[in-house]
């Protein structure tokens, strides 16, 4: 009996002893991984909910362009990095969904972060949406872009006719159009800033940009889209190319003029292609009717929402069918 132990006994030496640790009140599940201390994970909130962000401006001189393509103001929001409104604002009115939608679709956003005074302001964050996910980096008060983006925003202000701004030391707002002028300024930025009443001081910058505008979803789409036609045309891809097109041309009356001509300098691209291919088929007419309907019915299908296809089809018809 004795003897029959002796090899069990010598296993459960080797092994070593149960200690109890990770089987507390009955867990047995593995121990968390660990993060590297320089990139943790996100807050579990943030994880689990799909917090909505403000698309801050990357670059101020961009951000100029595309409020006069979209017809919208600039927002520009100063803080103050020491003041505590900036950390209720930031984890507060400025993830709220209504209140970002507004932002989105009636203005350009420019976050410019006054640095303290004595130099303890925040610092950028490392941080990783997954266990296994790469480290990404975010200004932690603004979230959807580094810090460098309000550190170059106060550079391009310095430089500008709202310069004096930089000296003060109190949060603030301003509704600037595409060229620098005010629209809206108030004294300062209310602590209970929320959605109706911003959207109220927006509704009355338009009373000088007219109502004609365009959203921050809608420019990036179609300047996405500008280039995927363009691609198209190149690649002589011409049906695919004008389907795009013809989105954009239905799209053109939200913009302002100087995003209407560049979807007009494109769709007469595609008008010079098939008026190029309009005259080979009339060329064709009389010596191979049949290669020219052909030719003029992969123009009518190729350009549709185009003159020349509707051209095109109407000349099909004149063709004999023989």
């Amino acid at each position: 009996m004795t003897r029959s132990l002796f090899p069990v006994l010598l296993l459960i030496t080797a092994i070593g002893f149960p200690t109890g640790e990770g089987f507390a009140d009955g867990d047995d599940s593995p121990e968390p991984p660990i993060v590297a201390s320089d990139a943790p994970l996100l807050p579990l909130w943030e994880r689990q909910k799909q917090v909505p962000e403000i698309h801050w401006a990357v670059d101020p001189d961009l951000a100029v362009e595309e409020a006069r393509q979209r017809n919208v103001p600039l927002w520009v929001v100063v803080h103050d990095d020491a003041d505590p409104l900036i950390d209720l604002l930031c984890s507060g009115t400025y993830i709220e969904d209504s209140f970002c939608d507004l932002v989105g679709r009636e203005t350009v956003p420019i976050a410019i972060l006054l640095p303290a005074e004595e130099g303890s302001g925040h610092q950028e964050q490392s941080f990783r949406r997954t266990v296994e996910g790469p480290v990404e980096h975010r200004c932690p008060l603004l979230r959807s872009v580094r810090c460098q983006a309000h550190e170059k925003a106060r550079e391009w202000l310095s430089r500008g006719s709202l310069a004096g701004l930089l000296t003060r030391r109190i949060s603030g707002y301003w509704l600037i159009d595409a060229e620098g002028k005010i629209l809206k300024n108030p004294n300062h930025l209310p602590l209970g800033i929320s959605t109706t009443p911003f959207a109220k001081v927006i509704a009355a910058s338009r009373e000088t940009l007219g109502e004609k505008h365009a959203s921050h979803l809608l420019w990036t789409f179609t300047n996405r889209r500008l280039e995927v036609a363009q691609g198209l045309l190149d690649e002589r891809e011409y049906q695919d190319g004008s389907k795009v097109l013809n989105v954009l041309l239905r799209d053109r009356q939200e913009f302002a003029a100087e995003m209407q001509l560049k979807i007009d300098a494109l769709v007469k691209k595609f008008s010079q292609e098939a008026r190029s291919l309009l005259e080979r088929a009339e060329a064709m007419e009389a010596r191979s009717p049949h290669h020219a309907r052909l030719l003029l019915g992969r123009i009518e299908k190729s350009f549709r929402g185009l003159p020349e296809a509707k051209e095109a089809r109407e000349r099909l018809l004149k063709l004999p069918r023989k």
